[in-house]
Formats: C-alpha cells, structure tokens, sequence
C-alpha cells in the first residue's frame, strides 16, 4: 500500500513539474538570409512583446522569451545552413494556440 501511494504521489508531482515547449515545432523553415540577419529581423518583433534573451551556439543563435505566469520558455533556433539558416521555433503549450508568435517569424523569412 506505501508503494502504491509513493507512486501515485511521484505521478502526481511530476504533472506539476514545469510545462515544456512542444517538441514539435510549429515552424521549421529555411531562409536565403543569414543567420544575424534573421535574429536581427526577429528579436525586435518579439522585444516588443515580451523581453528576449539571445544567446549565441555553436550553429547560429537562439532567441528565448518566457510566458509571464508559468514561466515556460518559447525560443528560436536559428542556424547557420549553406548560405541561409535554419529557423525552428519551439512554444510552450500555453502558447499553441496562438499564432502570432509564429507570424512574426514568418515575417522574417
């Protein structure tokens, strides 16, 4: 009976771990621009409505802004590919409903 409690409470909490973003990206393109261009193009769109962290990888950047209660992160990945990069944004569940995240970065395709 204490395992069978022990295991309900460890599913339980783990249900209140933290939202992630949906492994499934939304929006997984590729761009004749640059890598910098991209980022450049898009932090602004996205500063606007929330505060944008950008980090620099070892492939490009990477663009992350967090939902202001639960504190999920949603990001771009953007990565130097050919002449181009690579755009993948990734959102937190809260935030898939919502396309305007995904139209911004369209934008600046």
């Amino acid at each position: 009976m204490r395992r069978l409690m022990a295991m309900i409470g460890i599913a339980l909490l783990a249900g209140c771990a933290g939202k992630a973003a949906d492994p499934r990206a939304p929006l997984d393109e590729t761009t004749s621009k640059s890598a910098q261009s991209y980022v450049e193009c898009l932090a602004p769109k996205w500063a606007a409505f929330k505060p944008v962290r950008q980090t620099d990888t070892e492939t490009g950047y990477k663009l992350t802004v967090e939902a202001a209660y639960t504190a999920a992160p949603a990001w771009a990945q953007v990565d130097r590919a050919g002449e181009g990069a690579r755009v993948q944004i990734f959102l937190p569940p809260e935030w898939a409903e919502t396309n305007g995240w995904t139209d911004m970065a369209k934008d600046c395709l």
